[in-house]
C-alpha cells in the first residue's frame, strides 16, 4: 500500500538520537519511500533541562530534509513535530512555542519513562487537555504499568488521549509479550495511529511492510487506510478524531 504515514520518527539528522547526518536521512527517506510511506512527521525528542536544539535551527534543518524528500518524488511530504518527554514545566514550553505540537495543531506527541506511575500519566493527560491540547501516548507499548492493565489504556482515552503504537511491536512472535499487548489494543481498537520510530537504517529503520500484513490480513484494509491514513490526515490539519 502506498500513501502511508508514519507519525513518529526522528529522520532529522545531528539533532536527537537518531539520524546522525544528511547521508543517513536520504538513506532513511529513500526507505520509507519504498515502504509505501509518503508523509513523515519528523518528531526529534525534547526533554526539559537538556540542550535542545532550538527551533528556529530546527526549522531550517526541517526545511533542508523536506527538500531532500521533495527530490526523491514530490508526493513525499515531510513535517514537523516533537516527541515531548513528559517533565514538569512542559506544558509551558509548548505554550510559548519552545517545543513543538505535531504540524502546529493542538496535538502534542508525549512519551513517558518507562516506569512512570499511571496516575503521574494521568495527571499529565489531564494538564495537557485542560490547556486545549490533545496528547498523543507515544509508543503506549513501552510503559510498564500500562502493559499490565489494559484497561488503563481505555480510561486514558476516555479522558482525551489518543494512542499510538510503534508498527514494529506488531511483529513479534505468539510468546512476545509486548506484541501481544499491542495486538490486543489493535482488536479493542484501542490504537490510532503508528509510527516507525524509525533512528537509522539499519537499527530501527523505517519499515512497515511486516505490521501492515498482519493489520490487513486480520482486520483488512479499512483498517490500514484509518490507522494510517484517515486518522493521521485528520491529526495534521487539526481536527478531531
Amino acid at each position: 500500500m502506498v500513501n502511508l504515514f508514519d507519525m513518529h520518527c526522528h529522520i532529522l539528522p545531528g539533532v536527537d538520537d537518531g539520524s546522525r547526518d544528511m547521508d543517513t536521512t536520504r538513506k532513511m527517506l529513500a526507505r520509507a519511500y519504498e515502504q509505501g510511506i509518503r508523509n513523515m512527521v519528523a518528531t526529534p525528542h525534547f526533554m526539559m533541562g537538556e540542550d535542545n536544539t532550538p527551533v528556529p535551527e530546527l526549522v531550517k534543518i526541517f526545511l533542508k530534509v523536506r527538500q531532500e524528500a521533495n527530490a526523491i518524488a514530490p508526493d513525499f511530504n515531510i513535517f514537523l513535530g516533537n516527541e515531548l518527554l513528559y517533565d514538569s514545566g512542559l506544558l509551558e514550553q509548548v505554550k510559548k512555542g519552545n517545543a513543538l505540537t505535531i504540524n502546529g495543531t493542538r496535538y502534542v506527541l508525549i512519551e513517558f519513562l518507562v516506569e512512570t506511575e499511571y496516575e503521574n500519566i494521568c495527571a499529565a493527560v489531564r494538564e495537557f487537555t485542560t490547556a486545549g491540547y490533545i496528547p498523543v501516548i507515544a509508543h503506549v507499548e513501552r510503559y510498564m504499568k500500562l502493559t499490565k492493565h489494559m484497561g488503563y489504556i481505555g480510561e486514558l482515552i476516555d479522558m482525551g488521549a489518543l494512542i499510538q503504537v510503534n508498527i514494529s511491536s506488531l511483529e513479534g512472535g505468539i510468546t512476545d509479550q509486548v506484541t501481544g499487548f499491542c495486538r490486543k489494543l489493535l482488536k479493542a481498537d484501542m490504537i490510532h495511529v503508528f509510527g516507525t520510530d524509525a533512528h537509522g537504517v539499519n537499527v530501527r529503520p523505517p519499515i512497515v511492510s511486516g505490521g501492515l500484513r498482519y493489520i490487513e490480513k486480520k482486520y483488512g484494509k479499512g483498517k490500514v487506510e484509518e490507522l494510517f491514513n484517515r486518522n493521521p490526515k485528520r491529526i495534521l490539519n487539526d481536527k478531531l478524531i
